[in-house]
């Protein structure tokens, strides 16, 4: 199949837009051609699924991305995600049956839980050949559940069943707040 071009921003967050409304893109095709600066605009993941930790921990959740990205090794500048109410965080939030590869991403993730560089959620996808160079945080709310600041990854915060994570390298810092220890 003949991919969709991706060359700006503003079609990155179209595709974005899209499928946090519901078009999750099963079987499309996308090629983005050009290294593109965000400008540390705040950013929404694409699949920004659920707020609810069973929900995406499950990912049985709406809002997912099906579709398959091939990044053809550009640079995604200056990603700003600070989702601080959501699991499933990342350049593309909650991914389902989908794949994504050969994408740098730079910049700052921070959300709840289930935080990655790359993809936040992934059931039964692929990520592959992406590099992250931008600092990953799952960060614990002190009055929600005890989940809250679990589960963050260079690459992915959480892959489920059936899943490919593979030649991937994560330079980024990473992250959580739940897991505290005293001495």
């Amino acid at each position: 199949k003949k991919p969709y071009i991706i060359d700006t921003p503003s079609q990155l967050a179209y595709l974005a837009s899209e499928v946090n409304s519901g078009n999750s893109y099963a079987n499309t095709f996308f090629r983005i051609t050009k290294s593109m600066d965000l400008e540390n605009k705040k950013w929404t993941p694409i699949g920004n699924g659920e707020t609810d930790y069973s929900t995406v921990y499950k990912v049985a959740v709406t809002n997912k991305f099906s579709g398959h990205i091939d990044g053809t090794g550009i640079t995604v500048d200056n990603l700003n995600i600070e989702e601080l109410d959501r699991y499933g965080v990342g350049l593309i939030g909650v991914m389902d049956s989908g794949s994504v590869k050969n994408i740098i991403v730079r910049g700052s993730i921070k959300g709840k839980g289930i935080v990655g560089g790359i993809v936040g959620a992934v059931n039964a996808g692929t990520v592959s050949s992406c590099i992250n160079r931008a600092s990953v945080s799952a960060i614990q709310d002190e009055e929600a559940n005890t989940h809250s600041g679990d589960m963050a990854g260079g690459i992915v915060g959480y892959a489920k069943t059936e899943s490919l994570i593979r030649e991937n390298i994560n330079y980024g810092k990473v992250e959580t707040t739940n897991y505290k220890f005293e001495t």
